[in-house]
C-alpha cells in the first residue's frame, strides 16, 4: 500500500535463542520483538554468554511470577526485560565506539549530508572532562580506525586490564544489574505471601531513573537505590 511504513528489520540471532524468546514473549508479538532486539544488542555489546544470562534471569522471573499471579506475568516480564537490558548494556567507551560505527546510526547523516560536507563525531570523553575540558571535541572520520580498535577492546570490559573500568561510575554500572535483580527477588518474596505484584511492578520500572552520564548518572543512581529500599526493605 502506498505510503505504508515498512516493517522494522529484526536482527538475526544465533541458533537456540529464537525458541527461548518466543516462549518468553508468549502471545505478545511486540514483547517478542523487543526481546529479540534486546538480546541481539547484548550479544553486540559483549557476547553470546551475556545474552544467555539475560534470558536466564527473565525465565526465572517468569516462572516465579507465574506462581503468584499468572495474569500479570507477561507485564512484569516486559518491564524487567526493558529495565535489565538498560542496566546491562550501559554506554561505556567500548559501547560508544560500537554505536558510532554502526551503519544504521550513520544512515540519517548520509541522508542529509551533501557532497563536500564535513562529517565529524562530537565527543566529551570522561577522562578529559575530569581534567577540565569543558567543551566537546570534534573528531573527523579519520579517527574511524581508532574507534574500530576501541570497539574490539570490549573483551577487556570489567577485567583488571580494562583501562576505563576503575572509575567510580563504571564500577557502579557493573553493580547495578545485580542490585536490580536482588530488589526484584525481595519484592517477589513479599508478593508470594501477599499475592500482590504491585510493588514488584514498581521495582521493575526503577532502571528508568538511571539516566545521564558521569555525575548526573551517579546522582540518579542514588535516587534508584533510595526508591529500591523504600519498595523492598522492611
Amino acid at each position: 500500500m502506498d505510503g505504508a511504513t515498512p516493517p522494522a528489520r529484526l536482527p538475526s540471532l544465533p541458533p537456540g535463542f529464537a525458541t527461548r524468546i518466543t516462549s518468553l514473549g508468549g502471545s505478545d508479538p511486540a514483547l517478542t520483538n523487543r526481546l529479540r532486539l534486546f538480546t541481539a544488542e547484548l550479544i553486540a555489546f559483549q557476547n553470546r554468554r551475556l545474552a544467555e544470562t539475560y534470558l536466564d534471569h527473565l525465565e526465572t522471573l517468569r516462572d516465579t511470577t507465574a506462581l503468584i499471579d499468572q495474569r500479570r506475568t507477561t507485564l512484569l516480564v516486559d518491564r524487567v526485560a526493558t529495565g535489565l537490558h538498560k542496566l546491562m548494556a550501559y554506554k561505556d567507551e567500548y559501547e560508544v565506539a560500537r554505536l558510532m560505527l554502526d551503519p544504521d546510526g550513520h544512515a540519517p547523516v548520509g541522508a542529509v549530508a551533501r557532497r563536500g560536507d564535513r562529517v565529524a563525531w562530537r565527543l566529551q570523553p570522561p577522562l578529559l572532562r575530569a581534567l577540565g575540558l569543558s567543551s566537546k571535541l570534534s573528531l573527523s572520520t579519520r579517527w574511524r580506525p581508532v574507534f574500530a580498535l576501541l570497539r574490539r577492546g570490549k573483551w577487556l570490559r570489567g577485567s583488571f586490564l580494562d583501562p576505563f573500568g576503575r572509575s567510580r561510575v563504571r564500577r557502579i554500572e557493573r553493580e547495578l544489574p545485580d542490585e536490580y535483580l536482588d530488589g526484584l527477588r525481595r519484592a517477589l518474596d513479599t508478593a508470594s505471601t501477599t499475592g500482590n505484584l504491585d510493588d514488584a511492578l514498581l521495582v521493575a520500572e526503577l532502571p528508568d531513573l538511571v539516566r545521564g552520564y558521569e555525575d548526573v548518572k551517579l546522582r540518579n543512581v542514588e535516587r534508584f537505590r533510595t526508591r529500591m529500599a523504600e519498595l523492598t526493605l522492611p
